[in-house]
């Protein structure tokens, strides 16, 4: 039942300092791919929204006896800045929330600006932030979230943040990567 996660484990290891980053949070849980690679890369704390209520209880049960795992559910655009109000380090976000066919549906079909807004407003910000599906900007239901407003969004959390890229099995670079 194991999803294919397009965050390769080697690029989730390159970013990953142990002693900075306690904490992984991801948006759009599915069927618990990121949950499991992030435990697997050695994580203590886990943290993975779900809109649809399937994958939702899906992660629940999967990961029932893990207490590393938090599994919040709800809509990212309403429920961010409670999941933000609770972590206290640097973490390394993997955002990954978007309408897809079997999965449900919240405000936005891409949250990712607002949850980058959620972001900004917190208090911490130095967190390694990597942003999934480079290649659907602009493009489609995606049109109104276009690379350049995720670059200024990521700057306004951060104008010290270096960008770089990394390639998943979907396509070259298609992982926007914030970090210091």
């Amino acid at each position: 039942m194991e999803q294919s996660v397009s965050l390769p484990m080697p690029v989730l290891k390159k970013y990953y300092n142990p002693i900075i980053h306690t904490t992984f949070i991801e948006t759009g849980s599915f069927k618990g791919g990121g949950i499991a690679m992030a435990l697997e890369a050695g994580f203590s704390h886990v943290i993975s929204t779900e809109i649809d209520p399937k994958y939702y209880y899906m992660c629940k049960e999967r990961f029932s006896l893990d207490q590393r795992v938090e599994l919040v559910f709800g809509d990212t655009c309403l429920i961010m800045p409670q999941v933000l109000e609770r972590v206290t380090t640097p973490s390394i976000f993997w955002l990954d929330a978007h309408y897809q066919y079997e999965a449900g549906i919240g405000l936005e079909k891409v949250p990712l600006l607002t949850e980058l807004k959620a972001i900004s407003e917190s208090s911490i910000k130095d967190h390694i932030i990597m942003i999934d599906d480079r290649r659907l900007m602009g493009v489609d239901f995606w049109e109104p979230v276009t690379e350049a407003k995720v670059l200024a969004a990521l700057a306004f959390i951060n104008p010290n943040y270096t960008i770089s890229y990394e390639d998943t099995p979907h396509g070259e670079r298609d992982i926007i990567v914030a970090h210091l």
